[in-house]
């Protein structure tokens, strides 16, 4: 299937809200499980859990000290792309219906699809990155210091980054609805760059802080982008007429 579908406009249909309630609820679920599931192997075998035993490539790329104040910068990079993913629709289409060369009703109808269609590629990055981890189980980047302290639960959720995945899952599914919607590539650039950006500065961030490995990052990056499309895909209209 080429690209090209995928700017055609984007629908909804009577399926988005078991597309939006199920990942949703598999998400809560596994949070309030994690004390269930999560088995602190570092404390329980701190022998196993040494820098030396880390990925050669993550090894590499491993801060010898937290950069200060990097999680927090982390945290504020990524408020700001769900800012920017979620406000950018409505501004654009507003913008497209003040210039009158939309509708108001169709501007009305292209926001609140397309927060709908950004909205579920988040949750269902959230939901595969909590099945993912629940199964990894892979430790944080500061619990090898000191493998015997570490029993929480979230000590051990390194891989995938949430923090990473959200942020791409916003950019790329921005991207997919502006490409269904606006000819303009300036604005779509504009916005997908900046939502981009900002994933992978705040990927930069979560490694310099210790709370996730390389790799964590790539991963994280590739899945958010894979059901940024296959959101995008599913949705696409096949009818031209419709745009």
């Amino acid at each position: 299937m080429k690209l090209s579908r995928l700017k055609f406009s984007q629908r909804l249909s009577k399926k988005d809200w078991l597309l939006t309630i199920i990942p949703l609820i598999g998400a809560l679920l596994l949070l309030e499980a994690r004390d269930l599931i999560y088995t602190p192997k570092c404390s329980n075998h701190p022998e196993t859990c040494q820098i030396k035993n880390i990925l050669p490539v993550d090894q590499f790329f491993y801060p010898k000290k937290v950069t200060p104040n990097a999680e927090k910068y982390s945290d504020i990079t990524q408020s700001i792309s769900g800012i920017i993913g979620f406000s950018a629709p409505i501004i654009i289409y507003s913008g497209l219906s003040i210039l009158k060369k939309i509708h108001p009703a169709v501007a009305l109808t292209w926001i609140a699809t397309d927060l709908l269609l950004i909205s579920q590629t988040v949750l269902w990055n959230s939901f595969s990155n909590e099945v993912i981890r629940s199964i990894v189980q892979r430790p944080r980047p500061y619990v090898y210091p000191n493998p015997k302290h570490h029993t929480n639960p979230s000590d051990y959720t390194s891989f995938y980054s949430g923090h990473s995945s959200f942020t791409m899952a916003i950019a790329f599914g921005l991207i997919f609805c502006l490409l269904g919607r606006i000819k303009s590539l300036s604005t779509i650039l504009f916005f997908g760059l900046t939502a981009t950006s900002l994933s992978v500065t705040t990927g930069i961030y979560r490694v310099l802080s210790h709370k996730h490995f390389f790799t964590d990052i790539l991963f994280a990056w590739l899945i958010a982008i894979i059901i940024a499309f296959f959101i995008a895909f599913i949705h696409r209209s096949k009818n031209m007429l419709d745009r």
